[in-house]
């Protein structure tokens, strides 16, 4: 229960089946045989027929080991190699957020200037988004992959696209400022800010800013699927019966995504985090200054960088995911500590953080802060309790389709179990608030006035939170179609169909395939893509159904709204 509790189990077997390596003796001793425990991290990786990862771990402005393990591309056999070049996703952020914090220093924009004072065709929400927002992941625009997936596009997506949809949204999330959720339509923006106060293409102005003064020669956006780089590593995924197949890249969205780079490229990056070179204290200082929400609270996200604890120590990271390749940028200052991981296979394939946390423990075994200590502490709670909570749930999840968690009660205690996965233990917190034992993942059980529980919430760390979980209801065909017609988006200008087949409601659309729809009481539904997770219906005042209000991606989209035709 959890982003994925799949996730949770895999990483909670990572962290806690490693045996951490204590440095003794001549350092150059203890280098080469941390190195070869970081070899043996990516075994599974670095054969003649598997994707894999360029890996590079830096100290006190030395790299001290850099690999390559698998291949860049499988047809002609190309190695992967530290100086491979690697699509990186979202951290492609972080450079975006130093142009801005470069440009404000610079006294070309204030990071509280409105965004409609430099791209005007941004809606009126009638309270301003400003450029703060848009860097901290606050301004309530909705992340603009679902949108795309829900008016049925298929096919290459230009910045120029994106930008369109992005500006026809006519609602938001919520007020700026009022809540922090992930948005990659955020960044586009910020992009956007770039080209108009400079006059220049992003790729251009931030080749000549930012990654020619730090010797990132290999570093560049691609700002059109035609000219991506030469050589690089190609992104796949597993097949189901074995093998990798590719995943063209067709995508250029240069701002959020779309930065092309390798792992050396990214250590001259993590450098200036103590050197300065570029931008100087302020801008640095800058770069690592955590947002915050309307009423004072302190959100882990600073410019296009995440900034938490790992095991007792400080830490700056993001990591990145897109079109068949996943990364991780992880950096210590304490300790003048980094890992760079780039690895070209996709999400839920592969998962670079746990992978960079088994670096850290290696090489620095000896400074970190045992885990226990860095969760909630567990309370006694009266186990009677458990017996309002057990039961099966249905839980909507990010790309991968619903499953069935059972939470169980057992000796006095309370576990939860995906299907398909071994049971885990949810240790209590408080009456309503449990912990993934030794994760930092919290699950929250919502009960109304009955005590019956309405649904289940589930967060990783201060913020990530899942949309909620429910237990599946019976419905009779017949109650089924009074939500059947069609329902149109006037913000995406695209109509879906609801109807009823083999006695479950379904949803189509002209462009897509048929959405599945899993009753879950009170007229909501879960449905079978990530991209269309949760629709709840309402009534007018005739009692008849009126709309309903599509929310995907974990919350990224919210309440996006759908009429119902026929109805005034």
């Amino acid at each position: 229960m959890k982003i994925m509790m799949i996730g949770c189990i895999v990483v909670t077997h990572i962290l806690f089946t490693l045996n951490a390596c204590t440095s003794t003796g001549d350092s150059r001793y203890a280098y080469w045989t941390n190195s070869h425990h970081v070899d043996q991290v990516f075994t599974r990786w670095n054969k003649p027929d598997s994707p894999g990862a360029a890996v590079v771990v830096l100290k006190n402005g030395s790299i001290i080991h850099k690999r390559g393990y698998g291949k860049a591309n499988l047809k002609d056999g190309m190695p992967i190699t530290s100086s491979t070049v690697f699509e990186t996703g979202s951290i492609a952020k972080q450079f975006t957020a130093m142009a801005i914090a470069l440009l404000a220093d610079r006294e070309k924009i204030s990071l509280d200037d409105d965004i409609r004072k430099y791209v005007p065709e941004v809606a009126d929400f009638g309270k301003p988004i400003t450029i703060r927002h848009l860097i901290h992941h606050t301004s309530g625009l909705r992340n603009w992959e679902v949108l795309f997936k829900l008016v049925g596009y298929q096919g290459e997506l230009t910045s120029g696209q994106v930008f369109d949809m992005v500006c026809h949204q006519r609602e938001l999330n919520f007020y700026p400022g009022e809540d922090y959720t992930y948005c990659n339509s955020g960044y586009l923006l910020l992009a956007e800010v770039v080209q108009r106060v400079t006059g220049q293409s992003f790729r251009k102005w931030t080749k000549t800013n930012i990654f020619e003064p730090l010797g990132m020669k290999n570093t560049g956006f691609c700002d059109d699927p035609a000219t991506l780089p030469k050589d690089r590593a190609l992104g796949y995924m597993p097949n189901k019966n074995g093998g990798f197949r590719e995943i063209k890249y067709a995508w250029a969205v240069p701002g959020p995504t779309s930065l092309f780079t390798t792992a050396e490229d990214l250590a001259k990056w993590m450098n200036n985090f103590t050197e300065k070179q570029l931008g100087g204290t302020e801008v640095v200082n800058q770069m690592i200054q955590q947002g915050a929400l309307n009423n004072g609270t302190t959100i882990d996200y600073a410019f296009g960088l995440v900034i938490d604890e790992y095991k007792g120590l400080k830490r700056i990271q993001h990591e990145g995911g897109w079109s068949g390749f996943r990364s991780v940028l992880v950096y210590i200052p304490r300790h003048g500590f980094g890992v760079v991981i780039l690895g070209n296979l996709g999400l839920g394939a592969f998962s670079p953080m746990p992978l960079a946390n088994r670096i850290v423990d290696i090489y620095l075994s000896d400074q970190l802060v045992s885990e226990k200590t860095q969760v909630g502490s567990q309370q006694k709670v009266n186990p009677n309790i458990y017996n309002h909570y057990t039961g099966r749930y249905v839980l909507p999840l990010f790309y991968s389709r619903p499953v069935n968690v059972d939470i169980l009660k057992n000796n006095e205690r309370l576990f939860a179990q995906m299907e398909g996965q071994p049971r885990v233990e949810l240790l209590p917190i408080s009456e309503t608030i449990f912990r993934v034992k030794e994760t930092d993942i919290h699950v929250t059980f919502v009960r109304n006035e009955h005590s019956e529980v309405e649904e289940v919430l589930t967060r990783f760390g201060k913020w990530k939170t899942l949309l909620p979980a429910r237990k599946e209801q019976s419905i009779s065909p017949a109650e089924l179609k009074k939500f059947t017609g069609d329902y149109h988006s006037r913000e995406l200008s695209t109509t879906w169909t609801v109807f009823v087949h083999e006695d479950q409601l379904r949803a189509k659309h002209e462009s897509r395939e048929e959405i599945q729809l899993i009753y879950t009481g009170a007229n909501r539904f879960v449905g079978d893509r990530w991209w269309f997770q949760q629709i709840e219906f309402s009534h007018d005042d005739k009692g008849r159904i009126k709309d309903f209000k599509l929310s995907a991606e974990d919350g990224l989209v919210r309440n996006l709204r759908f009429e119902k035709s026929g109805v005034p």
